[in-house]
């Protein structure tokens, strides 16, 4: 006579899903089971990606919740973001925002302009496991096309300089040349205003 007790865990079953599960045994005789038994997994937590606000050339701020009905060891919670509609966060760039349950939101930087981006809010908990919210894809605003014309010499102290603007986004409100002794002049150098709108200037 052979006995003896053994132990296993069952990973990557589904959430909220009931199953049933008994032990079996093979010899030369055949096969035999142990009693069936019923368990039903643990609700997972339940994230959602809300909608993108405050969507700028650069910047853009996240939103998302997190909730728990069960009991859970939470071990991040955040939001992921990527250029592509597959974005997790083994994909895209990850922003962890600790353990906190209940409302997230992250202002998100140096985003590229006019570019379509996809994030969504996650939870890790338990050994590793991560929970997803719905995919939300939003597209930054473009700058302004601006194109300095070339420059020319009216004499040893004036030079005459022109430009064009096009924009997609926004009405312009202000238009004008900058100018310094430096090589990358702005407008906290030297400014000349030409008044708004599109257009050559």
């Amino acid at each position: 006579k052979v006995s003896g007790k053994f132990t296993v865990d069952i990973s990557n079953l589904k959430s909220n899903t009931t199953y049933w599960v008994r032990a079996y045994a093979k010899n030369i005789a055949g096969e035999s089971y142990g009693e069936t038994i019923e368990v039903t997994t643990k609700k997972a937590p339940n994230v959602t990606t809300n909608t993108v606000e405050n969507i700028n050339a650069t910047n853009a701020t996240l939103k998302g919740n997190v909730t728990l009905e069960e009991e859970y060891e939470v071990a991040e919670i955040g939001f992921c973001y990527a250029k592509s509609p597959n974005v997790t966060i083994s994909s895209g760039k990850t922003l962890s925002l600790g353990t906190t349950i209940g409302n997230i939101s992250y202002e998100l930087t140096d985003l590229t302009p006019n570019t379509i981006y996809y994030v969504r809010a996650y939870a890790k908990f338990d050994k590793d496991e991560i929970e997803y919210g719905s995919v939300v894809n939003f597209r930054t605003l473009a700058l302004p096309t601006i194109t300095t014309n070339a420059i020319k010499a009216l004499d040893n102290e004036t030079i005459e300089c022109s430009g064009s603007i096009t924009s997609k986004d926004f009405e312009i409100t202000e238009r004008g040349v900058c100018y310094s002794t430096n090589s990358e002049p702005t407008i906290s150098d030297k400014v000349i205003e030409l008044g708004s709108g599109v257009g050559k200037f």
